[in-house]
């Protein structure tokens, strides 16, 4: 059996799972960033609340305490800076393993955008899943929602970061070769250029693209077969 060289590519083999971590809203993010707009555009309240609310995000470490109960007060003295904040508190929570919390802010983003973009928030919904290590559920998840979302155009770029956390959530699992190197042929078979580039963009990392990352999961897949 080949021997599949491991260290140019051993920290993607790692860090797979805690890059679907940090990208907990990628997709949902500029529909909250829409909403954030909107409520700044319509809301009258104190300017200097809304600076005190960016000092304290951009000091605040992601764990509980007393800027996070802070932030939380100036939320509810201000109903529309939920918009702007509840994703991303969500997001530096859940990095800091705060999933009950990440949780309850998350789902003030649900009630915003589901009516209108379904299928972002269950995507979202299953970045919690995968936040709590529940993998299983996760991958379950993201196979019903491709199976809603994989004929239509209008959700290309949903599509294939789906894909991707599919085939990494197959990796991560250990499922079996051929339906790991199915996932990621699948993701491959969706991409048209631009998104292609987009996505490899957020996964690069030094000399090491996404391309050449599947090549390397492909390899060894292949490596493994009797």
């Amino acid at each position: 059996m080949e021997r599949i060289p491991i260290g140019k590519f051993g920290f993607l083999d790692a860090a797979a799972i805690e890059w679907l971590q940090k990208h907990l809203f990628v997709i949902v993010g500029s529909v909250i960033a829409i909403c954030a707009l909107i409520a700044w555009m319509v809301s009258q309240g104190s300017s200097t609340d809304y600076r005190l609310a960016d000092a304290l995000f951009n000091r605040w470490n992601g764990t509980s305490g007393k800027e996070l109960v802070q932030l939380t007060k100036l939320l509810k003295r201000h109903p529309e800076l939920h918009a702007k904040y509840d994703g991303r508190i969500a997001q530096k929570l859940l990095l800091c393993s705060e999933k009950g919390l990440a949780a309850s802010f998350s789902q003030s983003i649900f009630k915003r955008v589901e009516s209108a973009f379904p299928y972002y928030a269950e995507f979202s919904r299953t970045s919690l899943l995968i936040g709590e290590k529940k993998f299983s559920a996760a991958l379950s998840s993201a196979q019903e929602l491709q199976k809603q979302i994989q004929s239509s155009p209008s959700y290309k770029m949903l599509s294939s970061y789906n894909l991707l956390r599919i085939a990494i959530l197959q990796q991560t699992l250990h499922t079996s070769p051929q339906e790991e190197l199915t996932a990621w042929q699948a993701f491959e078979e969706n991409q048209d250029p631009e998104t292609y580039a987009q996505i490899c963009r957020n996964f690069q990392k030094n000399d090491v693209s996404l391309k050449e990352f599947i090549q390397h999961r492909k390899k060894f897949i292949e490596a493994q077969r009797p």
